[in-house]
């Protein structure tokens, strides 16, 4: 009996993540994205509202496999090649614009006694969720657009730019000696090396060869894939980097490499597994986990949940000003909405944060509370945009 009862929270949530895409598709056009009412689902079914799913150590572990999972798919679907040279630059300068507002927004809140670090609300303010938006853009058939381009350049580099600076925070904050420093630095030189070879090599032979092995039950390319995800996600955590980069890293290394109809054979099977079982769980565990009712019991966190929701949008939304020469408007405030939706790095920053005693709790509270109302608000506001414009 106690094991059935471990399996009860695990159960609760695979239905509801067959419930979750039923419900989006029966809302009004443009379509709430599936993600939006993943999360939505699990707040109404976690422990502070309805009170049907609590926290499990089953589901945790299958919450991490599907972070992993939504981040390995990120790298292995982001396509460099096509981004590379001025969309890349011009998402990065848009960043360093996003990041000097934030961190000057964190000062006057700092000067206001609203929060206790400028840096740490600085870089949260500039984060992006690229993997919730990549699915969201190609079901409504933006990624091979000019402006699916921008927003996927936009997120990967809102992702990207605040995973790195947390890392080096995280390990700053532990005093580390010059053996982690050195271990980091070879771990980021041989991903960025691995990365910049194969952007410029042709496809290895020994995938072609493996070709054969995805119609049998070894499933060898399937297995190497796998291999790689775990081996990088360990290897980034035990160099004091967020996990996440590893599973990003091992996606967009597997991904350039395999670049050929076995390559997308392979995509297409771990996009099953991922958003067929992992992925799902670990959005629906997000909203379970989020705090409903501590966030309604204190006033000062539930303030400053509208308070980040707006500057999330005005923070990442200013710099879309670059996009002038390229983007019409309507397609430059869809751009604002995509990139100030985020919430996977914001909950890693804020672990982070609050480890280290530089974030209040207030603060984190506030941030994941505007962070899991942006991916269900700024979506939806980027596809209407995007449909009233007649895109």
């Amino acid at each position: 009996m106690s094991n059935l009862s471990e399996a009860t929270p695990l159960l609760l949530v695979l239905c509801l993540a067959v419930l979750a895409p039923v419900i989006a598709n029966y809302t009004r056009k443009p379509k709430l994205p599936i993600v939006a009412v993943e999360v939505l689902l699990g707040i109404l079914a976690g422990p502070h509202v309805l009170k049907w799913v609590e926290p499990s150590p089953a589901l945790m572990s299958l919450s991490r496999f599907g972070i992993a999972f939504l981040f390995f798919w990120i790298g292995y679907e982001l396509d460099l090649k096509r981004i590379w040279g001025e969309t890349l630059q011009r998402a990065f300068k848009a960043w360093l614009i996003s990041l000097a507002i934030g961190v000057g927004v964190g000062l006057i809140l700092v000067r206001l006694d609203m929060v206790a670090s400028s840096l740490m609300v600085g870089i949260a303010l500039t984060t992006s969720a690229l993997g919730i938006l990549i699915p969201i853009l190609r079901d409504n058939h933006d990624l091979d657009t000019a402006f699916g381009d921008s927003a996927v350049a936009m997120a990967a580099v809102g992702e990207l730019g605040p995973i790195v600076l947390v890392s080096i925070l995280a390990i700053s904050q532990g005093n580390p000696n010059p053996l982690d420093i050195s271990l980091l630095i070879v771990f980021l030189a041989a991903i960025a090396g691995v990365t910049y070879l194969a952007t410029r090599i042709s496809t290895p032979a020994m995938l072609d060869m493996l070709k054969e092995q995805l119609e049998t039950t070894a499933q060898l390319p399937i297995r190497i894939a796998a291999l790689f995800l775990a081996a990088l996600f360990f290897i980034s955590a035990e160099f004091g980097l967020d996990a996440i980069l590893g599973a990003l890293a091992a996606g967009l290394v597997v991904g350039l490499l395999s670049n050929n109809d076995t390559g997308h054979e392979v995509r297409k099977r771990f996009e099953s597994i991922g958003f067929g079982l992992f992925i799902p769980i670990f959005f629906i565990t997000t909203g379970v986990h989020f705090d409903l009712s501590g966030l309604l019991a204190s006033t000062t966190a539930l303030s400053r949940v509208p308070l980040f929701l707006i500057l999330f949008l005005i923070v990442r939304g200013v710099p879309t000003f670059l996009y002038k020469d390229i983007l019409n408007k309507e397609d430059r405030i869809a751009l604002a909405y995509s990139s100030a939706t985020t919430l996977p790095v914001l909950i890693a920053l804020t672990d982070v944060g609050l480890n280290s005693g530089i974030m209040r709790s207030e603060t984190a509270a506030g941030l994941i509370g505007a962070g899991t109302l942006s991916v269900i608000i700024y979506p939806y506001l980027m596809l209407k945009t995007r449909t009233e414009a007649g895109a």
